[in-house]
């Protein structure tokens, strides 16, 4: 890096050589970058601010304008301007990977290109970006074609002694929690140790406060001095809103609602967005079209026999149904999704899951091709979706059968791969299963293909059958029951399973569940269409408008 740092004593600095008289400190207004050039004079420092300035996010959320008003909330609450900035810092590293920024003003770059140019110059950025945020941000400036550093300035060492880290790098400081007016004292400190000679310090920034700021800390070391307030983003971007910027970090964290994607889909802007659609699964087609189950295992194969245990199958409802028949002999098994807990969006679901599936299989692509592929997105997916529990009272019906003393467990399709996000999940919605009688241990099962045991939650993958899995489980458990009840919302698993009681001869009551049967299964899958396009992305904001009920931009 052409900047080192080292803790140093300010105290031990000598700036004599910037003692000056009839220095000049003067703060002026620009709505360009151009009219810098007027103050250009041969050996100037040139500091520019990043955020408004130079670039701007594309969005309300991330933007200099959310930071600086959420910055203002949290002191309201009775947070310190440091408790404020370090808890914001946090949020706006979490978004930074799906911002989008582009340049405040287009002919930037050409502008910075010139400034470089100048005679005897030094070209530097100071930022509020902490430095964790360097990487992510030289990597947008790339895209953006801004370049700061110059090759002159590539044997500087400046010695910075911050209270808190900041980093230098390509002609960019990043000051972290540190104020620019600290952060420039002690760069004028260390160019003055190197002998490095100028005459007079510009900053711009957006920020008249800070632009004053610096201002004191040049009066006091007796130095030149225009501070540009820098105004053109405060021109061209009056309409920042606060809960817009809401609505658009809780889209972020929790995915387009299936209720929000249906309302775009309802606009000219919505439909529009769809064309730019891609599958998120591509593969070419192979020969093989045949729907057989290759790397899957097959359903289980029993012979039936006249004497086996009592089986019966209903259908409910209602989950709290299952605690008339739950006492402390009889094993209940749950299935996951669309029983205990939902998705919160069709993208990621079981019914999107098989959509995927039969659309590649429609296409002439293989059973194999198309679950293989699809296994690591829904992987992929599984950890990053909102899950809900399917009615209001399911955690509490699950606690009810726990202080029974039922034994219960839960056998779910996804993988161990996804294991510890989906517990992190359901304990979140108030569903632990490893406060069960029988999730004693964890452990691998002897199954065809990789699954586990973890947390009193049958892990089986797409490939193993659960009827075949939960037979392992029993192999290699030791809990003790008289009857299986299996609560599902899928007819062929309750069929599955039903065909393992019959091979362990225990008595078998299959609960077909129908409370969460029309969560996904009736939805437009455009739906799921438009959710991936926005996974991982902020919500512009002319369709963020749309979903506040701002409709002026498009119906």
């Amino acid at each position: 890096m052409a900047f080192r740092f080292s803790i140093i004593s300010p105290a031990a600095i000598i700036i004599s050589f910037f003692s000056l008289f009839g220095s000049v400190q003067e703060v002026k207004e620009i709505n360009s970058i151009l009219d810098i050039h007027p103050y250009l004079k041969p050996n100037s420092i040139i500091i520019l601010d990043l955020d408004n300035t130079l670039i701007t996010s594309s969005t309300d959320l991330g933007n200099a304008h959310w930071y600086h008003s959420c910055l203002q909330i949290e002191q309201l609450k009775g947070k310190t301007r440091k408790e404020a900035q370090k808890n914001l810092n946090s949020i706006w590293i979490e978004i930074q990977n799906s911002a989008e920024h582009h340049l405040v003003e287009n002919n930037t770059p050409y502008l910075l290109k010139n400034l470089k140019q100048f005679p005897k110059t030094t070209l530097l950025s100071i930022t509020g970006r902490e430095p964790r945020a360097s990487k992510i941000t030289l990597d947008m400036l790339d895209k953006l074609h801004i370049s700061l550093e110059r090759p002159s300035q590539n044997n500087f060492q400046l010695n910075f002694y911050t209270p808190h880290p900041s980093f230098y790098t390509e002609g960019i400081i990043f000051a972290g929690l540190n104020k620019k007016s600290a952060i420039v004292r002690q760069l004028v400190q260390s160019l003055t140790l190197q002998k490095i000679p100028f005459e007079q310090i510009i900053f711009v920034d957006d920020q008249r406060i800070t632009v004053e700021a610096v201002k004191k800390v040049c009066q006091d070391l007796n130095l030149n001095y225009t501070g540009l307030k820098y105004n053109h983003v405060k021109t061209r971007v009056g309409d920042f809103s606060l809960a817009r910027a809401y609505k658009q970090l809780d889209v972020l964290r929790k995915g387009l609602s299936n209720q929000d994607a249906e309302t775009l889909l309802s606009t000219r802007a919505g439909v529009e967005i769809l064309k730019n659609y891609i599958d998120p699964i591509q593969f070419p087609k192979r020969k093989d079209t045949s729907l057989t189950s290759i790397g899957k295992q097959p359903p289980l194969d029993i012979k039936v026999n006249k004497n086996h245990s009592e089986t019966k199958i209903i259908e409910s409802f209602h989950l709290d149904e299952v605690l008339r028949y739950a006492n402390q002999k009889t094993l209940i098994v749950f299935g996951l999704g669309e029983t205990l807990i939902s998705s919160e969006t069709l993208l990621g679901s079981s019914t999107w899951g098989w959509e995927m599936i039969n659309h590649n299989l429609s296409k002439g692509i293989s059973f194999e091709d198309a679950s293989d592929n699809l296994i690591p997105l829904w992987n992929d997916l599984s950890a990053k979706i909102a899950y809900k529990a399917v009615e209001i009272n399911t955690p509490d019906t699950i606690r009810k059968l726990q202080k029974k003393g039922a034994p219960m467990i839960a056998i779910t399709g996804h993988y161990i791969e996804v294991a510890h996000p989906i517990l992190s999940k359901l304990k979140n919605i108030g569903i632990d299963f490893s406060q069960s009688a029988a999730a004693k241990k964890d452990f691998t099962l002897h199954t065809p293909y990789p699954s586990k045991f973890i947390s009193g939650i049958i892990f089986t993958g797409f490939q193993n059958s659960k009827g075949g899995a939960f037979l392992k489980y029993l192999d290699q458990s030791e809990v003790s029951f008289d009857k299986i009840i299996f609560v599902d919302d899928n007819l062929d698993n309750i069929e599955e399973m039903k065909k393992a009681a019959i091979i362990i001869n225990k008595p078998y009551l299959g609960i077909l569940y129908k409370g969460g049967h029309h969560t996904h299964k009736s939805l437009n899958p455009d739906i799921a269409k438009l959710q991936w396009i926005f996974l991982n992305k902020i919500l512009p904001n002319h369709l963020t408008d749309l979903l506040m009920g701002n409709n002026s931009s498009s119906s």
